[in-house]
Parts: structure tokens; C-alpha cells; sequence
């Protein structure tokens, strides 16, 4: 019965699964970013006390906020995705090995993942393969 419903609505298609796939990773790492830059000092050093000089932490909050902004928006998304790929590898790598502490950074890699390899879709504003 589902499967009939759901081959009736138009809204059902890969685009309109991205789209939720870019809401949800871009609202999230903006707000990851916007986090981070409202305590930056306390920030930079959380990230000095992980080994990283803060080149590297404003370089984590740029890919949070700006690519955050950019995949939810659906400009440049699949470069934009790059580097949110990037930021959430080197968080896995350096994050406490506890299953709790490495499920975002997972979850945030294998979506930005997926927006590398499919883009953006047909509802992003600038649209490109």
C-alpha cells in the first residue's frame, strides 16, 4: 500500500532526497561552525591541547560555516562537500575512540561523502554535475 501512495507523489525522486540530505548536513555543520566561533578561545585551545596550531582551527570553522552554508544552499556543493569530508576525517582520527564520540563525525563523513559523489541536485541554486 505504501509503495502505491508513494509512486503517486511527485515529490518523490533522488533530487528531493538530496535536498534533505543537504539540509540536514549544512544546517548541522553551520551550526557546528557557529559554535565553535562563538567560544574561539576556548576553541583554539581545545585545539592547541589536541596538537593543532590555530591556522588549523580557524580552517575547521571556515569548512563548518562556509561549506556548511554552501551545501545547504547548493553552491558548490560537491567542493564544498570536499572539505567538510576533509574537517570530519581528521575529527575521527583525533576525537576520544569511544563509539559515542566518533558516531557524528561517521555520520557527517559519509554524508559529505555521498554529496561528493551525487552533488547537489536539481533544487540547489547553481546547479553543476
Amino acid at each position: 500500500m505504501f509503495n502505491t501512495l508513494c509512486k503517486k507523489c511527485s515529490w518523490k525522486s533522488t533530487d528531493a532526497g538530496l535536498l534533505v540530505l543537504r539540509i540536514g548536513v549544512g544546517v548541522f555543520m553551520f551550526l557546528a561552525g557557529w559554535e565553535k566561533i562563538t567560544n574561539l578561545s576556548g576553541t583554539v585551545a581545545g585545539f592547541a591541547h589536541m596538537g593543532f596550531n590555530p591556522f588549523w582551527t580557524y580552517m575547521a570553522i571556515a569548512a563548518e560555516i562556509v561549506g556548511g552554508l554552501a551545501v545547504l544552499l547548493g553552491i558548490g556543493t560537491r567542493i564544498a562537500s570536499i572539505f567538510l569530508t576533509i574537517t570530519m576525517a581528521v575529527a575521527i582520527f583525533v576525537v576520544p575512540k569511544d563509539l559515542k564520540s566518533l558516531m557524528s563525525p561517521s555520520i557527517f563523513l559519509f554524508a559529505s561523502v555521498a554529496l561528493v559523489l551525487a552533488g547537489g541536485g536539481k533544487f540547489s541554486l547553481i546547479k553543476g554535475k
